[in-house]
C-alpha cells in the first residue's frame, strides 16, 4: 500500500493506493493519526487507486472517523471504486461515502474566529490570540505559605473545595490530619472540578478526584496559589516549520504581552515536547526538627528531579502563575525564571496521554475533564529551568496546544 498527502486549504487530500487489509490498517491509521496530531482535522481519503478494503480497513477508516468527529473535524472518503464503495455500505458505513451531492459540498471548514484572531509567528512557532472576555481578571489567594524543608505543624494545612471555577496548585492532600493528610502532602493541579496529587507516600502513581454531581473535591493545602475569574484570552499555538516548539517562558512573555500586563495566571492543555522539572517523593510532613531534607545529599531522598527531558508527546495540562515585575507582591511567592531576568513563574503540569483538541476557541472545562475521564494523570512535575552550564536540561517546552489566561486584580491578591 501507497500513502500520499496532499495539503489544500482547508483540509488534507491522504491518496491510497493498494490493499487496506489487516496488514496495512495499522500503519494506515498510524499515518493519519499523525496528520491529526499535526492540527489537521480535515481530511479527505481519495480512494481512486484502493484495489481491496477488508473488515480491518474498514476498522481503522471508523476509528479515524471517530476521532476526528471528537475535535470538531471531518473525515470523507472520495472516488472509491465499486468494490469498496460496495463494501461501506454493504457494512453500513456509507455515511463515510463522500457522495456526488456532497463532492463539491464542505471539503474542511476554515479555523473557527480565523477572521478576527491575531496571528503572531516567533521562531517557527504561530501564535494566535483569541479574545475571550476583554475585560476579566483573576483573583489570586497565596494559602498555607509552607516555608520548604521547615518542619510542618499541626494544623496549619487549610481545607480548601475545588468547583468547577477554580484552577490551583501547590502542595496538599485529600483528607485531615486526624487520618494522616501530613503523611500523604504532594504537588497538586486543580482545574475545572478535577484535581489530581501525587500522594507523598513513597509511591510514583498520581491519583486524582473528580467532582461529580454534589461532589467537589477537597484538599488540605500546605502551600497553594488560587486563581478564582474568568479567562480573557485563549492562545493558540503550533508548529509552522518542523521541529519547532514553544518554551515556557516564551510563552508567559507573548501571554503577558496580549494581556498588557505583567501579572498573570494561566492554564494550558498541550502536546509536550520535554518536561523539565522535580516532584516530592516523602511527604513535607515527615520532616524533624533535626532532619536535614534540603541539603545535598538527603535532598535525593525528599525530591526527584527529570534526569531528561521528559513526557515527549504526551499531554500535559499546566497550571501557573506568572509575574515579570520583581517588586510586585505576586513575585516573592514564585521562583525566579534563569534565562529571562525579572520573569518569576511557578507552575506544575499533570501528564496525560496525548488526545488532541479542536480548533480555534474551545472551552476550558470541557476539555480538562475530558482528560481526566480518559483515564487519569500518569505523572505530575513542578516545572523548573535547569540552567546548569553544560549539563543542564533547560526549560519545558511544548508542540501545540491551548493557553487560556488572565490579568491578575491587584485589589483580589490575598494571602491567608
Amino acid at each position: 500500500m501507497k500513502i500520499s498527502f496532499n495539503p489544500c486549504d482547508h483540509f488534507m487530500e491522504v491518496t491510497v493506493a493498494g490493499r487496506l487489509d489487516a496488514t496495512w490498517a495499522e500503519p494506515f491509521l498510524d499515518a493519519l493519526r499523525n496528520i491529526l496530531r499535526d492540527g489537521q482535522h480535515h481530511i479527505r481519503m481519495d480512494a481512486a487507486a484502493l484495489e481491496y478494503l477488508s473488515s480491518a480497513g474498514i476498522r481503522s477508516l471508523l476509528q479515524i472517523h471517530r476521532e476526528l468527529t471528537a475535535v470538531d473535524g471531518s473525515f470523507k472518503v472520495q472516488r472509491a471504486v465499486p468494490f469498496v464503495s460496495e463494501a461501506l455500505r454493504m457494512s453500513g458505513f456509507g455515511q463515510l461515502l463522500d457522495t456526488e451531492e456532497t463532492a463539491t459540498g464542505d471539503h474542511g471548514r476554515p479555523l473557527p474566529d480565523a477572521a478576527s484572531a491575531q496571528v503572531d509567528i516567533q521562531e517557527g512557532m504561530a501564535i494566535e490570540t483569541l479574545l475571550l472576555s476583554p475585560t476579566a481578571k483573576l483573583a489570586l489567594r497565596r494559602v498555607g505559605g509552607w516555608q520548604p524543608w521547615q518542619p510542618v505543624a499541626a494544623g496549619c494545612c487549610q481545607e480548601m473545595a475545588f468547583p468547577g471555577s477554580r484552577f490551583a496548585l501547590g502542595i496538599g492532600a485529600p483528607g485531615s490530619e486526624t487520618d494522616g493528610l501530613r503523611q500523604r502532602l504532594g504537588e497538586f493541579v486543580a482545574a475545572a472540578g478535577c484535581v489530581a496529587y501525587l500522594p507523598g507516600d513513597g509511591f510514583e502513581a498520581p491519583d486524582y478526584l473528580l467532582g461529580a454531581q454534589q461532589f467537589v473535591p477537597k484538599l488540605g493545602l500546605l502551600d497553594a496559589l488560587i486563581c478564582d475569574g474568568e479567562f480573557s484570552h485563549l492562545l493558540r499555538f503550533g508548529p509552522q516549520q518542523p521541529g519547532a516548539c514553544l518554551p515556557l517562558s516564551r510563552l508567559t512573555a507573548c501571554a503577558m504581552d496580549q494581556l498588557q500586563t505583567d501579572t498573570m495566571g494561566f492554564l494550558m492543555i498541550a502536546e509536550i515536547d520535554g518536561l523539565v522539572g522535580a516532584a516530592l517523593s516523602r511527604s513535607p510532613g515527615l520532616i524533624e526538627a533535626d532532619t536535614e531534607a534540603g541539603r545535598f545529599p538527603d535532598i535525593r531522598d525528599w525530591l526527584t528531579f527529570s534526569g531528561e527531558r521528559a513526557h515527549s508527546t504526551e499531554q500535559a495540562l499546566v497550571v501557573g502563575v506568572a509575574c515579570r515585575q520583581p517588586d510586585h507582591p505576586v513575585a516573592q511567592w514564585l521562583p525566579p525564571v534563569p534565562s529571562q531576568a525579572g520573569l518569576h513563574c511557578h507552575a506544575h503540569a499533570a501528564v496525560f496521554p496525548f488526545s488532541p483538541l479542536p480548533q480555534g476557541k474551545i472551552d476550558p472545562q470541557q476539555w480538562v475533564r475530558k482528560l481526566f475521564e480518559s483515564g487519569g494523570p500518569k505523572a505530575i512535575m513542578h516545572l523548573l529551568e535547569d540552567d546548569r552550564p553544560a549539563l543542564g536540561l533547560g526549560q519545558s517546552a511544548f508542540v501545540r496546544g491551548a493557553c487560556w489566561c488572565a490579568a491578575l486584580d491587584d485589589k483580589e491578591v490575598t494571602e491567608a
